[in-house]
């Protein structure tokens, strides 16, 4: 067996200090012993708040999607006014289409479905340049082509008291709904945490 043998320099062995001694080596010793269990108890703590292998499933729930109204009722503003609501989902849909045509999330300036609907069906943000390949235009065409078979849900995220809802927790489930409908148009746009918090409604 191997043994492990304390080897201290003379002024520095507690053989020849009494406890609680206070002289300069025996701070100097007290401070790098806390300063080596602070950065140990800094490690265990990144360890275990660092994100396991596995399957990840999403803080907070889903509503599901609401009865939908028609485009028409909707940029006209005669609908129910969970539509005016901040923090919302959307979903648009041809009826007897078994994809969607886009799911969106409602934060920041236009905060509300019925504000981000009706900017799509006007074509707000439609660039300038060549439009017509733009994923945005697609959109606004299939909302201007088939006004009257257009329908929009909204759907509401609730948050849980360690994640509130805020922007970052409406777009992961945006994204996650994303993959698991596939709609037919993806609007193009990467967000950072900080561009997000900026997002918040007042």
């Amino acid at each position: 067996m191997i043994g492990i043998v304390e080897s201290w320099p003379r002024h520095l062995d507690p053989s020849r200090h009494a406890p609680g001694c206070s002289c300069p080596a025996c701070r100097a010793v007290g401070m790098l012993a806390r300063e080596a269990l602070f950065e140990a108890a800094g490690a265990t703590f990144a360890a275990e708040a660092a994100t396991r292998g596995g399957p990840i499933t999403l803080p907070g729930s889903f509503s599901g999607w609401s009865a939908p109204a028609t485009l028409r009722e909707l940029v006209a503003g005669r609908v129910d006014p969970a539509f005016r609501t901040p923090l919302r989902l959307y979903r648009i849909y041809r009826t007897r289409a078994q994809r969607p045509l886009y799911i969106g999330a409602a934060f920041g300036r236009m905060s509300s479905v019925h504000q981000r609907v009706s900017a799509h069906y006007r074509g707000t943000g439609i660039g300038v340049r060549d439009p017509r390949r733009s994923e945005r235009y697609r959109l606004y065409l299939e909302l201007r082509r088939h006004p009257d078979d257009i329908r929009v849900q909204h759907g509401a995220v609730t948050g849980t008291g360690r994640y509130p809802l805020d922007a970052k927790l409406l777009r992961a489930y945006e994204a996650a709904l994303q993959v698991f409908e596939r709609p037919r148009t993806a609007l193009s746009g990467i967000h950072t945490f900080e561009e997000l918090d900026h997002a918040e409604p007042s």
